[in-house]
């Protein structure tokens, strides 16, 4: 089967998404070829051309409700949403993002989350990720610590049994999945917020990373991060806690809603390509350099410029939802 999908823009989806190590990328004249090789619905190939436009060629065991998870196509209509509230959908590139998110690849999403921790996301975890599956290390992850020397990935293996206690079942809800991830060693919050939104799409939520942070600074917010012990307390039921109103997840959600996630995507965005333009990046991977060539078409110039649009716009909601709290 094959499907046309309009308007979003999937080199910037695909820039800061968790699913991106299950893809292969490729350019492709004036456009990107992008390849699902890993998880549900491998073989999955779509063709971005600029101007944003899509193609896509879908395998046969693959169901329609999960293309549009993967291909971001539900959440595009929260983003069209939340750029038409600012009055600022028309020309804003930003406009054309989604978020791609996949429950039934939640164990590679996971990894792919929790070995980005202090490293280059393009240059090694998508790397360690296409190992990890090549070496079928998901399911006996010490064949690959000959491969993956990191921290991080000792870290995993000694922790692996108690995820896959968790994320092998299916009868668990979102949240109270996060919950019990959230009680295993070295898991925390950045890592939780990260998972909820990037595999089921629960856009409230969002990793506060130092981009999200600048952006909150620019808009005069400066709360605390909290211990996540307070939010095992309230089991992540942030209108519970006492803190609701100046921990920086609480405040968030509470501000931004189902548009938390998108705000924090695109500020990760603008900040990765900022250090592109300040040269304080010096080597990007070839996966990388093939994504950063397409979103170079749009203009970086034009990114900016739609960035400090959207936080002049977001200032003004910012500040009628501050006076409602």
């Amino acid at each position: 089967m094959k499907i046309i999908i309009k308007d979003i823009n999937y080199p910037l989806s695909l820039y800061y998404s968790y699913l991106l190590p299950l893809f292969r990328v490729e350019k492709h004249n004036n456009g990107v070829v992008f390849t699902k090789e890993i998880g549900i619905c491998r073989g999955l190939r779509c063709k971005y051309m600029v101007g944003n436009e899509t193609t896509c060629i879908i395998p046969n065991n693959c169901s329609h409700h999960t293309i549009r998870q993967i291909l971001g196509i539900e959440n595009h209509k929260y983003v069209k949403e939340f750029f038409n509230k600012l009055g600022i959908f028309k020309n804003n590139v930003f406009a054309g993002l989604t978020l791609m998110h996949s429950p039934r690849d939640k164990l590679y999403i996971f990894t792919s989350i929790f070995l980005s921790r202090n490293t280059d996301y393009y240059a090694n975890t998508v790397k360690w990720i296409k190992i990890i599956h090549r070496n079928n290390c998901l399911t006996n992850p010490l064949k690959c610590a000959k491969f993956i020397r990191s921290y991080q990935y000792k870290q995993l293996i000694e922790i692996y049994d108690d995820i896959v206690k968790f994320l092998s079942k299916n009868n668990y809800q979102p949240l109270e999945e996060a919950v019990e991830l959230l009680k295993i060693k070295y898991v925390g919050l950045k890592t939780i917020n990260a998972y909820l939104l990037h595999t089921y799409g629960i856009t409230e939520y969002a990793p506060i990373d130092r981009h999200y942070q600048a952006l909150l600074r620019s808009l005069g917010v400066k709360p605390y991060v909290p211990n996540k012990k307070y939010c095992l307390c309230h089991e992540f039921n942030c209108s519970k806690c006492l803190f609701k109103n100046t921990c920086i997840y609480g405040l968030t959600r509470n501000i931004f809603k189902h548009f938390n996630g998108f705000i924090q995507s695109i500020s990760y965005i603008q900040g990765r390509i900022q250090k592109h333009l300040t040269r304080k990046i010096k080597h990007r991977s070839k996966l990388e350099e093939t994504i950063i060539d397409l979103i170079r078409h749009e203009g970086f110039n034009t990114i900016i410029k739609s960035y400090i649009e959207l936080i002049d716009s977001i200032k003004i909601l910012f500040n009628f939802e501050r006076s409602q709290l």
